[in-house]
């Protein structure tokens, strides 16, 4: 399956874009622990902050991403980025293990301490179960990053996707204002700009090898990847809006809230009508400009065949011009002599009175014939001889 250089190039831009955004998100962070600014901690969630151990691991797993991500990297450089992802894989995983099993093994405040009572928080300096299961699967894609089945399937961009929708489910949680979707430290707890970064980070991974696995087919270039490019992202965002709006409405809203829901279906049925059909329009120019294409195609093979049998037939006349140059030339010394010959024999029975009249006349229609077949043979020369370039 052929891509689409332009949407290739696109996924490329989005790798890079997502990569600066977790690493200057666990930069900002660390700065916000390292001076004790608060505000650098908490940024998007007003109480929650984001943990030392999470904004480490982030800017790790980001650099691996930038690393990984290119093809043209040295073998050194790659075995940095795994190593990096790694380093991920044992602190979001020995985090998982200390969420899901109530231990302690002592790697939450190796870097900062943190006072008990933070909001969102099992433990102090301890990232939540979202985070932790988040890091686990963006460490294992970055490590599997290359690893392709036999169907052509890519694990990456599964466990990728595993990772968007902890995402989602957090980032939603703080649109809506649905506290528990990120508010609960044994289960949710998470802030804002970590699932922002988290969301990034899985984005980027998808990105990562746009012409191969699941992402080979958005940006093939048939009509299946033009249509995923197109439906995708609405897919995601219309609904995402709707919801927000209609939350919001309920919460503001003083009269019936029976009319809430109905408003949001009508909305979310015209919003993807008009998306399919200014999607299924697109399809049709698209089709009408491929038989523009292939129409020009077969006109330019016609062309192309017609100027073919005209150089044939130019070849065989050619070819037939040097055999008549030859045969004329090969006629006209044989000619030439049986006309010296018959005029010489003209002459000698001509001052014999003995010599039969039958015979003077034979000699004269030889020379007659034979000066003829000359200039036939002279004039197919001449004709040679033109036509030559």
């Amino acid at each position: 399956m052929r891509s689409d250089p332009r949407a290739v190039v696109r996924c490329r831009w989005i790798v890079d874009v997502a990569v600066f955004i977790v690493i200057a998100n666990g930069l900002i962070t660390l700065c916000g622990w390292i001076f004790h600014i608060e505000l650098l901690k908490t940024l998007l969630s007003r109480s929650i902050a984001m943990k030392a151990n999470t904004a480490l691991c982030q800017v790790l797993a980001g650099s691996a991403l930038w690393v990984l991500s290119r093809r043209t990297m040295s073998r050194g450089w790659r075995y940095v980025g795994f190593a990096a992802a790694a380093i991920v894989l044992i602190i979001g995983g020995a985090t998982l293990i200390e969420n899901l099993a109530g231990w302690d093994l002592h790697i939450d405040q190796l870097m900062f301490t943190e006072p008990p009572g933070a909001d969102a928080t099992s433990s102090p300096g301890r990232m939540g179960l979202p985070a932790s299961a988040s890091l686990s699967l963006a460490a294992l894609a970055l490590l599997l990053i290359d690893v392709q089945t036999r169907r052509g399937h890519r694990p990456s961009q599964y466990l990728a996707l595993g990772v968007g929708m902890i995402a989602l489910l957090s980032i939603i949680g703080y649109a809506y204002g649905i506290h528990s979707f990120y508010g609960i430290p044994e289960w949710t707890g998470i802030a804002a700009q970590t699932s922002l970064a988290f969301f990034s980070l899985s984005v980027g991974l998808l990105c990562a090898r746009p012409d191969e696995g699941l992402m080979g087919i958005v940006t093939a270039e048939g009509a299946g990847g033009v249509m995923a490019r197109a439906l995708l992202l609405p897919a995601i965002v219309v609904p995402f809006a709707l919801g927000w709006v209609a939350t919001e409405a309920a919460r503001y809203h003083s009269g019936d809230d029976s009319v809430i829901q109905p408003a949001l279906i009508l909305a979310m049925m015209a919003v993807f009508s008009a998306l399919i059909w200014w999607n299924a329009r697109a399809l049709t120019l698209l089709d009408r400009e491929r038989a523009r294409v292939e129409a020009e195609r077969r006109q330019t093979e016609e062309l192309a065949r017609q100027q073919h049998d005209e150089i044939l037939h130019l070849s065989r006349v050619t070819t037939l011009g040097e055999m008549a140059a030859g045969l004329a030339h090969e006629l006209n010394q044989p000619l030439g002599a049986i006309l010296n010959c018959a005029g010489v024999a003209l002459d000698t029975t001509q001052s014999d009175e003995q010599t039969p009249p039958v015979v003077v006349k034979a000699l004269e229609q030889i020379s007659t014939e034979s000066a003829r077949a000359g200039e036939i043979v002279k004039r197919l020369r001449d004709f040679v001889r033109k036509q030559r370039p």
